[in-house]
């Protein structure tokens, strides 16, 4: 094969391997015999069987690396044998163009993928922020925000109509409120605290007014639905079924809300349904503040359970004086039911000093206790 000739190799021909297996006996000459082909010499060329080369183990004169066998060999020999490695390019510029212009074109692509990975990483953390989440640590929900403007000044204002309210100037009060509504439409419970001052002043259509427009307004939708089943009952002077209404209207908007609770309860003591009446405080318990189960809902149920009893023992004569409301308010109860009504006023007396005036006239509207108000020993307390 003309294209494997290498300096100082020359193929063997037949005559070659002739003459080294001895079969040669005759000098052949090294050219065929010529002939004339349409008057052109033409060298005869021997058939092809003639230039295979029956060539012997003992005369291979080409090293060929022989096949490997399978899982035979050391690691080393096997490394040894391998195919030598490839060579890499060391530079783009060892490249050919075509090489060149693949590597371009990969290299653009992934630098705009990466550009393109940044800016979204850059936009969301961004819009994180923006969000009030760009914090690694968990944010809570963004607390909702006041309705309306209500600056410190107006603060300062609501604070000193509810000392008057307290103090029993329900009259001042209203006009504060009342003034406090017209400067701060939007600000929440002015309304329902406007209409509580009218109600005590007796101005029931005020307070009714004040009330229509807090629920309109959606605010504080339990307590002004139970304010408005108070003014209901202060125009019938006696408790009436639309109270009731009201009330569980109330305690539907609110559940949570124990005052509508109390409310309730008081109402059906009124109408002498005891056991629900019970059956509501002790909702009422588990919704208190400990403070407020404590003084109001403990001294109740006391009241409750000497109201069920037709026959109450007397008090003993060593019985003093506890200075604990939900003892002593009971103990008056319970003089008064055996008609010792000068005793029971001093017990009470005794127990104005330690109550706030709400509170403890709060307790005192108890019906079982209420219902002495005419006497004229009781009749301050209801003042």
């Amino acid at each position: 094969m003309p294209g494997r000739r290498t300096a100082g190799f020359r193929p063997k021909t037949i005559r070659d391997v002739r003459r080294e297996q001895g079969v040669e006996s005759e000098p052949e000459s090294t050219v065929s015999t010529v002939n004339t082909v349409a008057g052109v010499p033409a060298v005869e060329v021997p058939p092809p069987k003639a230039r295979t080369l029956p060539i012997t183990p003992k005369r291979i004169t080409t090293t060929i690396t022989p096949a490997r066998p399978a899982e035979t060999g050391s690691f080393a020999e096997q490394k040894r044998e391998a195919p030598a490695p490839v060579a890499v390019p060391s530079s783009e510029n060892d490249l050919p163009p075509v090489a060149k212009s693949h590597i371009g074109r990969v290299g653009i692509l992934a630098a705009s993928s990466i550009l393109g990975l940044v800016l979204a990483l850059a936009g969301a953390y961004f819009l994180g922020k923006t969000a009030g989440r760009g914090d690694a640590v968990p944010v809570e929900a963004n607390p909702p925000q006041a309705r309306g403007e209500f600056p410190p000044v107006a603060q300062s204002k609501l604070d000193s109509a509810l000392t008057m309210l307290r103090s029993g100037d329900a009259v001042g009060a209203w006009k504060e409120l009342e003034a406090l509504v017209e400067r701060y439409p939007s600000a929440p419970s002015l309304r329902y605290a406007a209409a509580m001052a009218a109600m005590q002043a007796d101005y029931l259509n005020d307070a009714d007014r004040m009330v229509r427009d807090s629920l309109a307004a959606n605010d504080r939708v339990s307590d002004s639905l139970a304010l408005k089943a108070a003014i209901i009952g202060m125009r019938a002077k006696k408790p009436v079924s639309e109270q009731e209404a009201f009330l569980r209207q109330a305690i539907a908007a609110d559940p949570m809300n124990a005052n509508t609770l109390l409310e309730l309860a008081a109402l059906l003591r009124y109408q002498g349904r005891l056991e629900e009446a019970a059956g509501v405080l002790k909702s009422a318990q588990t919704r208190l503040l400990p403070v407020d189960s404590h003084i109001v809902v403990n001294t109740t149920m006391a009241l409750l359970n000497l109201q069920n009893q037709k026959d109450l023992a007397p008090p003993a004569e060593d019985s003093t004086i506890t200075g604990i409301p939900e003892q002593d308010i009971p103990m008056a109860y319970t003089l008064m039911r055996q008609g010792n009504i000068k005793l029971a006023a001093a017990v009470l007396k005794n127990t104005q000093t330690l109550l706030s005036p709400e509170l403890f006239a709060y307790l005192l509207d108890d019906p079982a206790i209420r219902q002495f108000q005419k006497d004229p020993d009781l009749a301050d307390f209801y003042r």
